[in-house]
């Protein structure tokens, strides 16, 4: 049983990409989930990637899917990684 990942997209001017579905399987090893999560922005979110109504969103997606993943389509950084996981 793969793992069911919700897929984040953050990027000016950013639409949903197949690369991010053949990320999802080909690196993580997961099947994606609908809907995915995208956010026009120029530049990611200095602390948590995405805005927080984005973030709020992701989770409520990954509540309602199962998702047991959260597939971003950048990698965070490490203070990025420390705010999403204390919160």
């Amino acid at each position: 049983m793969r793992e069911k990942a919700v897929l984040v997209g953050v990027g000016r001017g950013i639409v949903e990409a197949t690369s991010m579905s053949w990320r999802a399987r080909r690196i993580a090893g997961a099947e994606p989930v609908a809907p995915r999560v995208l956010q026009t922005r120029s530049d990611p979110d200095p602390s948590t990637f995405v805005g927080k109504a984005k973030l709020d969103e992701i989770h409520r997606t990954v509540e309602r899917s199962g998702a047991t993943a959260v597939i971003l389509n950048d990698e965070l950084s490490p203070g990025q990684l420390r705010t999403l996981e204390s919160g």
